[in-house]
Formats: C-alpha cells, structure tokens, sequence
C-alpha cells in the first residue's frame, strides 16, 4: 500500500502544504508592500487583518483546486505561486490605477472599506487561477 493513498496521511500532507504556501504567499506580499504586516498586527490595523485573511483565502482556493485537479504538490506550489504573483501585482496595479487614493496609505490608517476591496480583489484572482485550474 501506497502511504499518500491513506486518506489521514494525504489530508496532513495538503494541509501542512497550504500551510506552508499560504505564509509563503504572505511573506511575499510583505516583502513588495510599504508596511510590516506584524508591525501592523502589533499595532492592532484591523485592515491589515482582513488584508491577509483574502490572501490566505485567495491561496486556498487556488490549492484546493490543485488538489482537485492536478492532485500534485508541485502542481499546487506552481499554482499558488501564480496565484500569490497576481494578487500582489493587480494590488499594486489597483494602487497606481485610482488617482487621489492610495491603498498603501488607506490600510496603514486602518481603512477597513479599503482592506475589504483588497479582500474582495484577492477572492477575485483566487477564483479566476481556480476556475483556470480546472
């Protein structure tokens, strides 16, 4: 019998992969905005909060495509790392396209309505990236 055959092993497998991915994805998006975003969670920005959480739920969407899909790791890493570049470039992209508004600046002033675009931004591609999964 094939160890990654057992439902319980495969099920720690993937999550610890998405896991994995998801900080990944985090770091990432950290490493290309003017803010930190433990910083930021020390100062308590609810914004930044919801921020992460759409990037984190964007990058599970994606995996659990992978999963469904291709039923590789590598595959899912491909794809999330797709996923993790596209949300961070459409952020910036939103950033430069809106005159007289800048996103970095809403979110590090706690701007909830702003974090909550970025949020729904993030659903957006992880939608997008899944559904061209499969």
């Amino acid at each position: 019998m094939n160890i990654w055959q057992v439902p319980e092993i495969a099920t720690v497998y993937w999550a610890v992969a998405g896991f994995a991915l998801g900080w990944l994805g985090l770091i990432a998006f950290d490493l290309t905005t003017p803010y930190n975003l433990r910083d930021e969670l020390k100062e308590k920005n609810p914004a930044i909060g919801i921020v992460m959480a759409g990037l984190m739920f964007s990058i599970g969407l994606i995996i659990h495509s992978s999963m469904l899909y291709t039923d590789t790791l590598i595959n899912a890493a491909k794809y999330a790392g797709i996923g993790i570049t596209l949300n961070i470039v459409f952020y910036h992209m939103t950033n430069l396209i809106t005159p007289g508004w800048n996103l970095h600046k809403a979110i590090d002033n706690h701007n909830q309505g702003a974090a909550w675009f970025v949020f729904g931004l993030f659903v957006l591609v992880g939608y997008v990236v899944s559904g061209a999964i499969s």
